[in-house]
């Protein structure tokens, strides 16, 4: 009767910490937060589901007719990106690199609906997780990126913590959802 629920969207490292200093009970991460984080001793994490990244770009754009875009088609494209301190826009960099281009960024913001205005009102394109563009009131489109690049969620809670009533309940939750979020409507 006494739960409280609250939601701050931080940096994946930045939860992790809050984690260890018991600010918060359960973060929500990418798997690439958690193989980059220096420490996960006393953390535990839970599998939710893997999302494919995908490229957004302005309704109409060049890849409207497309079902798929190779990464190389990247190349000399101007991008919206997340901040370079971002485990995400250095794993982005990195998916550019095996593919031997490098990104053009324009722009870095913060926040996927930022990013996803700048496509919709420019020439910029933006990478992002499938999740991030699905439902989104902007006139964008997306394609997915091949080959296929995942960014499996996952939920980190405290050793122990996991098996307090509200956070084993909030799990569960999680883990029935994990289905549904896993294939949202493409485009």
């Amino acid at each position: 009767p006494d739960l409280r629920v609250e939601v701050e969207d931080l940096e994946g490292e930045q939860s992790l910490e809050a984690i260890r200093l018991g600010h918060i009970d359960l973060a929500i991460i990418d798997d690439l937060t958690w193989n980059a984080s220096r420490r996960q001793d006393g953390l535990r994490r839970t599998e939710l589901f893997g999302n494919p990244l995908v490229v957004a770009f302005a309704r109409g754009g060049t890849w409207a007719e497309r079902d798929e875009v190779p990464w190389t088609e990247l190349e000399g494209v101007p991008q919206v990106a997340e901040h370079r301190s971002s485990v995400f826009a250095r794993s982005v960099e990195d998916e550019c690199s095996r593919a031997g281009i490098e990104p053009q960024v324009h722009a870095r913001v913060h926040d996927a609906g930022a990013m996803l205005a700048l496509v919709e009102g420019s020439e910029m394109v933006a990478v992002l997780p499938e999740l991030a563009v699905h439902g989104q009131p902007h006139a964008i489109e997306w394609r997915p990126l091949t080959p296929v690049v995942q960014r499996h969620l996952i939920a980190a809670t405290r050793v122990g913590h996991d098996q307090m009533p509200a956070v084993r309940e909030l799990l569960q939750e999680l883990a029935a959802l994990s289905a549904a979020a896993a294939s949202p409507e493409r485009r």
